[in-house]
């Protein structure tokens, strides 16, 4: 294993999403020093042919990555016979789900072919449970295990300037989400200029020991070491 991805295959920051999701009464409460179980996610929110193929990590603030990939395998979904979920390799032990509902196959990601770009590393549930054209091996191949290392907020959120955006929301003029939050610093434009807007929230972060900590609707992000 090069030194690279024994570093980057260690520890990972993402997005809580699923761990953190409870639609019932009672919440679970997350704390440093806990072993979770979860499926990882990608979000590719921008890409390139690449030709360069080697794997690549890099994380860049919260649950923002840069990465070199390659998609290994596709999966129908009921919503457009020409859309696909991806099965996405960055390195070989390290696989991930990334979710497609509008970009048709034609014009988006081709099996096998090396790409390099930056997007979101998160969680998502058992997919083979609501889709029964990912078989659940898949499932089971990625699940990961790891050691809560880290809990802190997701600043980008708290400074976002919801006036400056408010008539130019992505996908509703009644409610921004995060990809709004992110072009507002300029993730959609140039990501040298997105890390350089950024730069302050690094070092204004402050590191919980407990998600109790943290008040309701937090933007959580997780620092995981990988155990296997």
């Amino acid at each position: 294993m090069s030194k690279q991805k024994e570093k980057y295959m260690r520890s990972i920051h993402m997005a809580s999403a699923m761990l953190t999701f409870n639609p019932g009464m009672t919440e679970r409460a997350f704390r440093v020093g806990d072993v979770i179980q979860f499926y990882p996610e990608i979000a590719i929110d921008y890409y390139a042919s690449s030709l360069r193929e080697e794997p690549c990590l890099q994380h860049v603030i919260y649950d923002i990555y840069k990465f070199r990939f390659r998609p290994i395998a596709k999966y129908s979904h009921d919503l457009d016979k020409n859309c696909y979920h991806y099965l996405i390799e960055i390195f070989p032990d390290f696989k991930l789900l990334c979710f497609n509902w509008t970009k048709p196959y034609k014009s988006y990601l081709k099996i096998d072919k090396w790409y390099k770009g930056h997007g979101q590393l998160k969680n998502c549930g058992n997919a083979s449970d609501a889709n029964e054209n990912i078989p659940p091996s898949i499932m089971d191949s990625i699940f990961r295990t790891g050691k809560l290392t880290g809990i802190y907020e997701n600043l980008l959120l708290q400074d976002f300037g919801v006036e400056d955006k408010k008539n130019n929301f992505k996908y509703s003029k009644k409610g921004y989400c995060y990809a709004d939050v992110l072009n507002w610093y300029g993730y959609s434009k140039n990501l040298k200029e997105f890390i350089a807007n950024t730069s302050a929230c690094k070092e204004r972060y402050i590191v919980y020991n407990s998600t109790e900590e943290l008040s309701a609707g937090s933007d959580i992000i997780f620092s995981v070491d990988i155990l296997n």
